[in-house]
């Protein structure tokens, strides 16, 4: 395969943990040849059980076995080279550091990024645990992994084996366990407590509280089977004609008889009006419990929590309160399964609400935390309830005609990045906006030229894939040019597409760019 020389950045690269350097690509392509080629690493990508990445110094995969290729569903290797062990996996947080899995605030409390740097600092095997929050096609999914990090020597590269094995259902077993059986047998018990008052003739009070009890323990069912089903992909979504004010309402009868509310206060704010919007009352009405819950274990005794509904750009909205502040090392774990400030094992409600709240409302679901403001939580749901936020999405990722509303029409000032691929469309989008330019990202050929066909004029780039289904890179090339001929547009292509940087077609392509794209590469196209 032929390619352009590249050299190594000198200069050092922003990042808030681990080193944000990558690999040029002729090192990558020496790498991932040499593993090609080497027994040893044949042998250890076929023998090991689990998940296995072999990563360069810069932490970036330069092989993988074929387990882990296939629960990702790629076709083949070359299409993960390059890319790090969060990159890869999908995990949530990658594209919030500067320069993608290592370097963002989150991955300071890592397991996996701990356990690599450590084997590559000690020059000995480590471990450690790994809870990872995955969003793939607009949906997350959390898995646990144990990982164990290896040095390995080929030659004079020093690479590392990553091993990951997939300890989820150990977790949720230990979950189930320690909190679900605990809050069940609690409630179990003051239920038998009033059951045998009754029994014994004293009436006063007893019966109602038994049939409270009986209303909680069926709640929690409900709670963990909602959870379960939403996990595997089968809960079902009813939309009908849902009333912000009757939920609300159905909210403060929930929490009536909660000792929770007995020692704080919940004060929850009824609106008037029109409050009609369409989604399902069943499962909005459970992020809503779930938020209220949350807020009231943060609270003091004495203090005060809020929970209001209010129409945010025409989308309705719930909004929860209290006063507590989250310390910012516990913040970007918020929504993380097994994750809680209260405790070991706790941390199912917020998962929760993310969970039911996007996956399936199709919804946002977010929080603020600072002093001297407190926190809030919050569920946006979309206008009809039955279709993606695309509105939110489009303005975070670049997508869509909004990127282009009230703007002057003669600046081109956006480069269109188009990628079926959501891994590489985030990566190159990130380090983009952190070169200071703007972007319009799309994972669809069709929708991108769409959009381009719009407002040619305010595009001055476009950075596309070679190889998609439907429509590859030189034919989404040829229609950009029918509508702009003089746009300068860079293929990305990875190992074993079949295109080196040196095939770029003259007057067509500008440059021919291997995959995944770095920053130093893309300052150099720029």
């Amino acid at each position: 395969m032929q390619t352009t020389e590249q050299t190594p950045s000198t200069h050092w690269q922003a990042t808030c943990f681990a080193p944000a350097e990558r690999a040029p690509a002729r090192e990558l392509i020496e790498e991932y040849q040499l593993c090609l080629d080497h027994p040893i690493v044949t042998a250890i990508l076929d023998a090991v059980q689990g998940h296995v990445l072999i990563l360069n110094a810069r932490r970036q995969v330069v092989a993988a076995n074929q387990a882990i290729l296939d629960s990702l569903r790629r076709d083949g290797q070359p299409t993960v080279v390059g890319l790090r062990p969060g990159e890869l996996l999908s995990c949530a947080h990658y594209t919030d550091g500067p320069n993608g899995c290592g370097t963002g605030e989150h991955c300071r409390t890592c397991g996996a990024v701990f356990a690599i740097l450590a084997s590559q600092q000690i020059d000995r095997p480590a471990t450690g645990e790994c809870r990872l929050t995955m969003r793939r096609d607009n949906e997350l999914s959390a898995v646990d992994f144990s990982v164990r990090a290896t040095p390995l020597v080929l030659g004079e590269r020093r690479l590392t084996t990553f091993v990951l094995h997939d300890i989820s259902a150990l977790k949720r077993r230990d979950m189930l366990e320690r909190v679900f059986l605990h809050d069940i047998s609690n409630t179990v018990t003051a239920m038998s407590a009033w059951g045998e008052t009754l029994a014994n003739g004293v009436s006063d009070g007893a019966a109602v509280a038994v049939v409270t009890f009986l209303r909680r323990l069926r709640d929690e069912l409900d709670a963990q089977r909602a959870l379960i089903q939403a996990e595997s992909r089968q809960l079902p979504v009813r939309h009908v004609v849902c009333s912000a004010a009757r939920l609300l309402e159905n909210l403060n009868e929930t929490f009536a008889d909660s000792g929770l509310v007995s020692r704080r206060q919940l004060e929850i704010s009824v609106p008037s009006g029109d409050t009609d919007f369409v989604s399902d009352a069943r499962l909005v009405l459970r992020v809503l419990v779930n938020m209220v819950k949350n807020a009231l274990e943060a609270t003091e005794r004495g203090g005060v929590v809020r929970a209001w509904f209010e129409w945010r750009g025409g989308r309705p909205a719930f909004f929860v309160h209290n006063e507590a502040v989250i310390a910012p090392a516990h913040q970007c774990h918020i929504f993380e399964r097994s994750y809680s400030t209260k405790g070991e094992g706790r941390g199912i409600g917020t998962y929760a609400m993310k969970l039911l709240g996007e996956n399936y409302l199709r919804g946002e679901v977010s929080f603020s935390s600072s002093r001297p403001g407190g926190t809030v939580f919050a569920l946006i749901l979309p206008r009809d309830g039955r279709t993606a936020t695309a509105d939110a999405r489009a303005g975070a990722s670049g997508n869509g005609d909004q990127a282009f509303a009230n703007e002057e029409p003669d600046i081109a000032d956006t480069i269109l990045v188009v990628d079926d691929e959501d891994v590489h469309l985030n990566l190159a989008s990130m380090l983009l906006r952190g070169l200071g330019h703007k972007v319009a990202a799309f994972q669809s050929p069709a929708e991108a030229l769409r959009v381009f066909a719009s407002a040619p004029q305010r595009f001055k780039m476009a950075v596309a894939d070679q190889y998609m289904p439907h429509m590859n890179g030189m034919r989404l090339t040829r229609e950009l040019h029918a509508l702009r001929p003089e746009l300068p547009v860079v293929l990305c292509a990875a190992l074993g597409d079949g295109v080196a940087p040196a095939d770029a077609p003259r007057g067509e392509v500008a440059k021919v760019v291997l995959k995944p794209l770095t920053r130093d590469q893309l300052q150099d196209v720029l």
